[in-house]
């Protein structure tokens, strides 16, 4: 027997997902793009560190206290957006120590293979943040469908 879900609740199975995904394609992609290519908005580079951790605190925390208040649909959506916010966290994180380590070997004398060496990790970042668009444009599909993404008990109970 399938359960009828109100707008309602499909909008906030919906809204982790499309958190994420403005915070990868806005914030990460778009907002760095026009920072950088753009001299007279350089002095937005800033904005995407802060936004992004504001993004991800929220989704972080909101997910602990929706996984204790809120129906499985709703629940199951933000605990993947924090999920997969941790994988994003994780791949920066170590982004960051690979670039540290390179500054740390180059003792402060960048030369020309420091950099080429130093941006090798950004292909695997971009690359990933390119999977993680595509998953959460899939599992907004399942919000807005109000199905369960991936494999859950749930999904598997009720015969889908």
């Amino acid at each position: 027997m399938a359960r009828t879900v109100d707008a309602s609740e499909l909008r906030r199975a919906q809204a982790p997902h499309e958190l994420f995904l403005f915070n990868l394609i806005f914030n990460h992609v778009f907002l760095f793009i026009a920072t950088i290519s753009a001299p007279s908005l350089q002095f937005l580079v800033a904005i995407i560190p802060t936004l992004s951790s504001a993004i991800v605190i929220y989704t972080l925390t909101t997910s602990r206290r929706v996984a204790r208040t809120a129906s499985p649909l709703v629940s199951s959506h933000w605990q993947l957006a924090a999920r997969r916010t941790r994988m994003f966290i994780a791949v920066w994180v170590l982004a960051a120590a690979f670039i540290g380590l390179v500054l740390a070997t180059a003792g402060g004398a960048l030369e020309p293979w420091h950099y080429a060496v130093g941006s090798l990790v950004f292909i695997p970042t971009m690359l990933l943040m390119l999977v993680l668009v595509i998953m959460e444009s899939e599992a907004l599909q399942h919000a807005r469908a109000g199905s369960f993404p991936g494999r859950s008990p749930v999904t598997e109970a009720a015969g889908e």
